[in-house]
């Protein structure tokens, strides 16, 4: 498997002026490259090239240990970096890749970071419309309405799109920090924040039960949340406990600008 990037590159002066036994420092050590590290203790091998400031540099790895020094391989005609690996069979026995899930993360991934280019197996991947397109693709039929707020409070960045098809069963995608993440303060905030909504427009209280009720049916919700310092709950990190960002969430929602083709469409669904 090889992943790149056009990044800047891994920062290899600093790197190389420390003594030979810290010198894999980005690959080696957990604590100071995670993603990197993990990868390198489950690779049977593994091999890093990165460029930057006009030269390319490589070292090797065979299950986790350096098998060669830091070294350049020569000039560099733009900055990034690529990563070769072999899942070792010792750990997961059959190491096929699951080519169909990887292209699905790496297209969710895609939706996610409007503006990043994703190019997988030599193919770029669309992302018409960013989200509110990828709400229509999860559709799978024509949108009735759309709703769609971008914006940040409380430091946490806000990306939350509502869209009603004709019927069916609700969807509800919503990621942290680019992880799918289902369950938290973020969720709570979708739903606080759309009741909130609701009764500025009836002009009275509604409640998040009765909302989720009347509205529920054919929504595809997707919810894109940044979060400077994440909290989680569990090793897992199954859920996110911030409370502000449930308030940022609430708050955009809430004070969402709608034109009236929205305020009516809203209305009829809640009455």
């Amino acid at each position: 498997m090889s992943v790149g990037d056009d990044g800047p590159g891994i920062l290899i002066e600093r790197i190389s002026r420390e003594p030979p036994p810290v010198r894999p420092v980005m690959f080696s050590r957990q604590n100071t490259g995670r993603h990197y590290s993990v990868v390198n203790a489950l690779s049977t091998w593994l091999e890093v090239e990165t460029s930057r400031e006009g030269a390319r540099w490589m070292q090797a790895y065979r299950r986790g240990m350096p098998t060669s020094e830091l070294h350049a391989i020569g000039e560099a005609t733009a900055p990034g970096t690529v990563i070769r690996f072999e899942p070792d069979p010792e750990i997961f026995g059959d190491s096929a890749f699951d080519l169909a899930a990887i292209g699905q993360r790496l297209q969710e991934l895609a939706w996610l970071h409007e503006g990043l280019r994703v190019v997988y197996q030599g193919e770029p991947l669309t992302t018409p419309g960013g989200l509110a397109g990828w709400a229509s693709e999860l559709a799978e039929a024509p949108l009735e309405m759309c709703l769609h707020v971008c914006d940040t409070a409380h430091e946490v960045d806000v990306e939350v799109v509502f869209a009603w098809r004709g019927e069916g069963d609700r969807i509800v995608r919503a990621f942290v920090n680019g992880e799918s993440v289902e369950r938290g303060t973020h969720v709570v905030g979708l739903w606080t924040g759309l009741a909130r909504l609701a009764t500025d427009m009836l002009g009275s209280e509604i409640g998040v039960d009765r909302t989720t009720e009347r509205l529920g049916d054919g929504l595809v919700t997707l919810a894109r949340i940044g979060v400077p310092v994440p909290r989680w709950t569990g090793w897992r990190r199954e859920e996110i406990t911030n409370p502000e960002v449930a308030v940022a969430v609430q708050q955009l929602l809430a004070t969402a600008k709608l034109d009236e083709a929205q305020r009516r469409f809203l209305i009829a669904r809640l009455m």
